[in-house]
């Protein structure tokens, strides 16, 4: 019986295509959590090497994969895809590369060491895109067809992730990745009409299968290490769609209080203290730095943002005030506390003294009208990677001067606005604290700003208070009386300057000039909304390591294969088709650039990383694939017009998004998260559109001119691909979004240049797309 051949191939591409997307996606969670953040970054960047890759390694050696071969060939490649998973996530968890990397280790055994798991973790990546471009590479009459059911499957795995990660976790999340694409070979296995194949297929998805549930309690695959050191057993441990949340008993911070340590992604941590609702029992609490601003009078009124294991929430009720409320972004947390440890917590967030809200605690600002006599935030952070996977380099929206304004605004007439960092060798984190708060008093205008903060230290953490009106000498001397009963060492109050550093900070006029006559490591600058990098310091020869290396890999790998083996086609696109080169380089940099920068500025307005995550890629992936589709029904009389009308919509609509972004957040903030998220949808659908159409347009017309410098293009776009993701966290960090997302812009307006001065089509030729990524 003959088989459907193009809903077949078009069935495995979707799954391949979502089974790649999925992987990515949970690569980069399980990397931040055995890794340090900036090692997450690479997901995304192996996934675009990956794929090009294999694009280059069928256009070198053509004539090993024929056209009646290609259905066999995607089998096969969807089968290593699914074998090479289990080996990447064994690297991943066990040959983790060292955290601290720098040039000088590339060529020691560390280096040997970091290029072993990342080849492990890029092998699926190449399997998965050698699959995609072999059918798209020999079906490219169908390119649009194929395209859509590409972008279509990664665009539902975008979805698919939040599900798969609440529910499985990292490792079975890994794990299911492998039974999907056993699935994909199975669809070309089927077409193939071979029975063979079918059953071998069939085969590996069932075994598959019955490893991931016998993984799931045997433990064969596990996190054993985390952030380089050997990770001991918790007591309990649990995955979500953003952070792997384990929990650890903890030696007594006295002989009255125990207290339980919540670890979030090996790193960040939370404690979860023992309560029976005796609260005579946690006195001791009043020894903690936190405890600060409710030694000051008249404090009934308490939000806590980052709530994590509850212990704030008990301080403040343990000082008398009538009203919490909590705000955490993670549910694990309430979970955790008030069902899984209830009896040992006391179920604090379950009392009716205490409000529970899980949202991002600047969202839940913002979208409040209720002021408060304390704004408490301690220790508020993780080094993990969002899923993003193409931008792991944390943003903050908790800690940047527009943040600040929000909490100020926000404080009753004699509220306090605490923050709670670490104060060790350095008090960088404090004075970057402070200089967030000077920023944000002189942005409401408010005179005098030495007169409006306290800072205080106690051994390995410091507490900055800051206030709307000047700090009474009530408030001062009971600030005082504090300091000298539990110790806590004053730093800086408007009457007393203990440490010069802090006074020079508060009277500097010059950042700069502050930090050159300190001799700091890391800027002091305030962070804002278009630059949220409060963790960011300049010094970081690892990220500078990954560059370099991901950058070289991208021209080693594609570039330079095409070189040796095909110059003679790129001297022939140089000289015939200049406009060629420029063209599809600027397309790979310009996506990646809208795509990574939109992500990270709709977290604050979406009020949930995964949220932007999930709506912002599944938005371009989704409309992208209907765009290439609509661009497939382009003539070859009109391409050129059509071409020249995408790009020029494209740069418009993108200065638009940039100019009316800060308006657009402020106009629809207050609605409720469904109606936020729709509205991204419908506002990303025109821009999905249209960034869906310039490479397929692009292909088609210079395959119908010469079709030996295809190949050029998608390997050019390729590499331009992966060196973008690394653009964009440079410019971003250096400039801001708005700048990044300006770049990205300029780069399709270069895009349309190169058009018009070097126009890719001339006449009639033939309408044919290909399109491997």
């Amino acid at each position: 019986m003959k088989r459907p051949r193009m809903p077949g191939l078009m069935g495995g591409v979707f799954l391949i295509s979502l089974s790649a997307l999925t992987y990515e996606l949970v690569l980069t969670r399980i990397a931040s959590v055995v890794m340090f953040y900036h090692f997450a970054f690479l997901a995304v960047s192996l996934a675009l090497l990956g794929m090009s890759v294999a694009g280059v390694y069928i256009y070198l050696r053509a004539e090993r994969f024929p056209k009646n071969k290609a259905a066999h060939q995607a089998f096969l490649s969807c089968l290593l895809f699914s074998l090479s998973l289990p080996l990447a996530l064994v690297a991943v968890v066990n040959v983790p590369p060292d955290m601290e990397l720098s040039l000088h280790s590339a060529t020691t055994f560390q280096g040997f060491r970091f290029l072993l798991t990342v080849s492990a973790m890029a092998l699926p990546f190449f399997f998965s895109g050698f699959c995609i471009s072999l059918v798209l590479t020999h079906f490219g009459h169908a390119a649009g067809r194929v395209y859509f059911a590409d972008l279509v499957g990664a665009s539902l795995g975008c979805i698919l992730i939040v599900p798969v990660m609440n529910l499985l976790g990292g490792v079975q999340g890994l794990l299911f990745t492998t039974i999907v694409g056993s699935c994909a070979a199975l669809v070309f296995a089927w077409v193939t009409g071979e029975r063979r194949r079918v059953f071998l297929a069939l085969m590996v998805c069932l075994i598959a299968c019955l490893f991931a549930v016998l993984n799931s309690y045997q433990g064969w695959i596990g996190i054993r290490q985390t952030k380089g050191a050997a990770e001991e057993e918790p007591i309990y441990e649990k995955w979500n769609s953003f952070s792997r949340v384990v929990v650890y008993p903890s030696n007594p911070l006295s002989e009255d209080l125990e207290r339980m340590s919540i670890l979030i992604d090996g790193y960040a941590f939370t404690a979860m203290v023992g309560f029976d609702g005796d609260f005579s029992k946690l006195e001791p609490l009043k020894l903690e730095l936190a405890s600060l601003p409710y030694n000051l009078p008249d404090k009934n009124e308490v939000l806590i943002v980052g709530s994590g294991g509850g212990s704030e929430v008990l301080m403040a009720l343990l000082f008398g005030t009538e009203s919490v409320t909590a705000v955490e972004i993670n549910p694990l947390m309430m979970d955790i506390v008030d069902r899984e440890f209830a009896d040992f917590s006391g179920q604090p967030y379950s009392r009716p003294d205490v409000v529970t809200v899980v949202d991002e605690g600047r969202s839940f600002i913002r979208n409040s009208d209720r002021k408060y006599d304390v704004i408490q935030a301690t220790l508020v952070d993780t080094w993990a990677a969002s899923q993003a996977g193409a931008y792991a380099l944390t943003e903050n929206y908790l800690y940047t001067k527009e943040a600040f304004v929000d909490y100020l605004q926000h404080l009753t007439d004699d509220g306090v606005l605490a923050m709670t960092r670490w104060y060790v060798d350095s008090p960088g984190e404090m004075l970057k604290m402070t200089s967030l708060a000077l920023d944000a008093m002189k942005e409401l205008r408010i005179a005098h700003p030495e007169d409006h903060i306290v800072v205080a230290r106690r051994e390995y953490l410091g507490t900055l208070l800051v206030k709307r009106t000047p700090f009474t000498p009530q408030e001062l001397r009971a600030i005082e009386q504090a300091s000298d009963t539990f110790w806590f060492p004053l730093v800086y109050t408007p009457t007393m300057r203990p440490e010069q550093i802090f006074s020079d900070l508060i009277d500097s006029t010059d950042r700069r000039d502050f930090h050159r006559a300190h001799g700091l490591e890391c800027s002091v600058s305030s962070s804002t909304d278009d630059q949220p990098f409060f963790f960011f310091c300049e010094r970081s020869e690892t990220l500078v390591f990954l560059f370099t290396i991901v950058s070289l890999l991208a021209v080693v790998l594609i570039l330079a294969p095409l070189a040796v083996w095909r110059g003679r086609s790129f001297r022939l696109l140089m000289a015939s088709y200049p406009g060629a080169l420029l063209y599809f380089a600027c397309l790979g940099v310009g996506f990646l650039l809208v795509e990574i920068v939109l992500i990270q500025r709709f977290v604050l307005f979406l009020g949930h990383p995964v949220y932007a995550i999930s709506v912002i890629l599944f938005s371009l992936l989704f409309f992208g694939g209907l765009g290439s589709y609509v661009s497939g029904r382009a003539g070859s009389h009109n391409r050129s017009l059509y071409q020249k009308g995408v790009l020029l919509a494209l740069v418009l609509l993108l200065g638009l998004y940039n100019l009316g972004f800060s308006g657009f957040l402020q106009v629809f903030t207050g609605l409720n998260v469904p109606s936020r998220i729709a509205l991204t949808i419908l506002v990303l659908c025109p821009l999905g559109m249209l960034m869906g159409m310039p490479f397929p347009l692009g292909i088609a017309a210079v395959h119908s001119k010469e079709p030996r410098i295809v190949p050029w293009a998608w390997g050019v776009n390729g590499a331009l691909s992966v060196l973008g993701s690394v653009l964009a966290a440079m410019l971003s960090i250096s400039f801001g979004f708005t700048a990044a997302l300006y770049v990205g812009q300029a780069a399709y307006a270069v895009a349309l240049v190169a058009v018009l001065v070097w126009p890719l089509q001339s006449g009639a030729g033939t309408r044919q797309a290909v399109h491997i990524s």
